[in-house]
């Protein structure tokens, strides 16, 4: 499901109008389907990263590249990719804990 959601900014897009237009009509995540609202929710938190961040977890999910791909690919060190991989999957754990009611450890 969240390689779906990594595909592309169009996506994030889909999702988030999914979202608007369900707001519009009166119909909250509660009247969509489980998936379809864990699909909006990763959309809304990949779409809070920054780019750096989200492309390294498109290259990691997506593109299933090891962080060594990824460093060589995007011109930048290994440690530069491990640091964005490390921050991004925080954000999201940090976005995604009410999801789940789940406590995030510091």
């Amino acid at each position: 499901m969240a390689c779906t959601v990594l595909g592309s900014d169009g996506d994030v897009a889909h999702a988030k109008e999914h979202d608007a237009t369900a707001t519009a009509t009166g119909r909250g995540h509660h009247d969509v389907e489980p998936s379809i609202v864990l699909e909006m929710t990763l959309g809304d938190a990949l779409a809070d990263l920054s780019t750096e961040h989200r492309e390294v977890l498109h290259h990691a999910y997506r593109d299933d590249l090891s962080q060594s791909q990824i460093a060589a690919r995007l011109g930048v060190p290994l440690g530069t990719v491990k640091t964005r991989t490390y921050w991004a999957l925080a954000a999201m754990r940090r976005a995604l804990a009410p999801t789940f009611d789940r406590p995030v450890a510091a």
